[in-house]
């Protein structure tokens, strides 16, 4: 035979001893073989004796032969092995290893008796026959029973509180910074009212120049008493006022007295100083407040007191600045010089 795999047996020429003749099969005593070509009597048959049965399987075979079916008759041949039969839903132990004992309190599944019902509300571990260890609670899900602590969620608070304080700062820093836009671009400049003042408060134009308040803006005359107010022109952040006052007729006893002009205009705020020498007596009195700055100058000649005043400041972004002092008293020297020497 020859195909894939197959290798042609090669004759050779050696030769093989013959083989001695067939001696007669012995029996057991009192065995009386079946006739050849003998018919099968009918009825059960006697089965042969056990030391016949063996004798006919230790007959000698030829050198070389192997039964059929047994281990090694061809390369790679193993005999196949029936499968152990074990009950439903049983595992065998894997070989190598000890044998295990079940759990305490483990009992080994049990199909239910015959007429079994589930009771109805059952856990579905219980309807599939799931053993379970007593005193575990079965109708609750696992995940509850047996989940970690959660841990502790932080508070939002106190970011939200930093959030907050954040928002207001810009806020309120934003509201500050426009405030003080509008209020540095805020022209503080008067305009002329178109009325002439009273001659015996009026300045001449050269001594408003000099003091930068050239815009009349107020006059009036109350109890015998004139006053006049002068401001700065328009165009620029500078706020400039000066205010005249003329008060004749000063009572005698009043002129005596050393603080005249306190008892007379109730100005007692600030400090007071010797004036220039103008009339028969001259003080100064100044003080600043909140970046502003208040500056008089009192002169009395015979019975009439003349009052010359300045509130000035420039205003700036981070604050105001006060008028310079030393500025404001040639300023007001001058005008009061011209008012002492009209009469």
């Amino acid at each position: 035979m020859s195909g894939p795999g197959w290798q042609q047996q090669q004759p050779d020429n050696q030769q093989y001893p013959q083989q001695p003749p067939a001696q007669p099969a012995q029996y057991p005593p009192g065995f009386t073989p079946p006739a050849q070509n003998a018919p099968t009597p009918p009825g059960p048959q006697q089965p042969p004796p056990a030391a016949f049965q063996a004798q006919q399987d230790s007959a000698a075979h030829p050198p070389g032969f192997q039964p059929q079916g047994a281990a090694g008759s061809r390369p790679g041949f193993q005999p196949q092995q029936q499968a152990a039969a074990y009950p439903p839903g049983f595992q065998p132990q894997a070989p190598g290893r000890p044998p295990q004992t079940p759990a305490s309190g483990f009992h080994p599944q049990q199909a239910p008796p015959p007429g079994f019902q589930p009771q109805p509300g059952a856990d579905h571990h219980q309807q599939q026959g799931a053993s379970f260890i007593p005193g575990f609670d079965q109708t609750r899900p696992y995940q509850q029973q047996w989940s970690p602590e959660q841990p502790k969620r932080k508070s939002k608070l106190p970011k939200i509180l930093i959030i907050t304080a954040i928002v207001l700062l810009v806020l309120a820093g934003g509201g500050w910074v426009t405030w003080r836009i509008i209020y540095v671009s805020r022209d503080e400049g008067a305009t002329p009212i178109g009325a002439q003042p009273n001659p015996r408060c009026a300045v001449s134009e050269e001594a408003l120049k000099s003091a930068n308040a050239t815009v009349f803006t107020r006059g009036y005359e109350d109890q015998g008493n004139f006053y006049c107010d002068y401001s700065i022109a328009r165009g620029g952040s500078t706020v400039r006022t000066i205010r005249v006052a003329v008060v004749p007729n000063v009572h005698p006893q009043l002129v005596a007295d050393p603080n005249v002009f306190q008892r007379q205009f109730g100005d007692t705020q600030g400090s007071f100083k010797a004036g220039p020498k103008l009339g028969d007596k001259s003080t100064y009195r100044a003080f600043e407040h909140d970046g502003h700055t208040y500056l008089d100058l009192y002169v009395l000649k015979g019975d009439t007191i003349t009052k010359v005043s300045l509130y000035g400041y420039t205003k700036g972004f981070f604050g105001d600045t006060p008028a310079p002092l030393d500025q404001g008293e040639k300023d007001l020297t001058a005008i009061a010089k011209e008012l002492v020497e009209k009469k």
